[in-house]
């Protein structure tokens, strides 16, 4: 008799041990899905913040990459108004420029190459010159033959509204009117059309 309430102890204690282990598995794997639950649950809200953050600021007017480009209205050399704006759509090169600026004379052959290439493929060249009077740049342009649009922004309004401290300086502006690529100092041909491709493809 004695022999046999210990065997009855002994598979007690053996199965309230079982018990008691799959008690402890079944909780850490209840710990370890709840984890792994809050671990994606962050994961997904950072991920859907971070997507909150590039939206709104591709609505955001800033002249920085990412950003909406601020919209502006200039007169060109033939004495029209030209925005910004009139080019959603498009991809925009715009370039801040003037006639005694080595540099930026320098790059206009490559730019007026690349829109001779890219103006029937929804692309535009918005070339501002700073500070100068219209009949001294319409004569440059004219005397190098250049078709892209020249605009005037004699008081400097834009240029300073655009953060340029020193010339040339390029802003590449994609179809939605976001700043991709802020360029300081002279271009050439080939990182143009460089740029030009990639928002392309993006």
């Amino acid at each position: 008799m004695k022999g046999k309430n210990i065997i009855v102890i002994v598979l007690v204690i053996v199965l309230g041990a079982g018990l008691f282990y799959f008690a402890s598995n079944m909780l850490n794997k209840n710990e370890n899905i709840v984890e792994n639950n809050n671990e994606v649950e962050q994961e997904n809200a950072e991920d859907s913040e971070e997507k909150e953050q590039i939206e709104e600021s591709k609505e955001e007017t800033r002249p920085e990459e990412g950003y909406k480009a601020p919209n502006f209205t200039l007169k060109n050399i033939d004495g029209e108004d030209v925005s910004l704006d009139d080019y959603k759509g498009k991809i925009v090169l715009l370039n801040f420029w003037t006639t005694t600026c080595p540099y930026c004379t320098g790059e206009m052959p490559d730019m007026n190459d690349i829109y001779l290439e890219n103006k029937d493929k929804d692309f535009v060249i918005l070339a501002v010159n700073v500070g100068e009077q219209q009949l001294k740049v319409k004569k440059f342009i004219q005397d190098k033959g250049y078709d892209f649009e020249v605009l005037l922004d004699k008081d400097a309004d834009v240029a300073i509204k655009y953060l340029v401290r020193g010339i040339p300086v390029s802003y590449f502006i994609d179809e939605e009117g976001v700043v991709v690529k802020r360029r300081v100092g002279m271009m050439t041909y080939d990182y143009m059309k460089s740029m030009i491709e990639d928002i392309r493809n993006n």
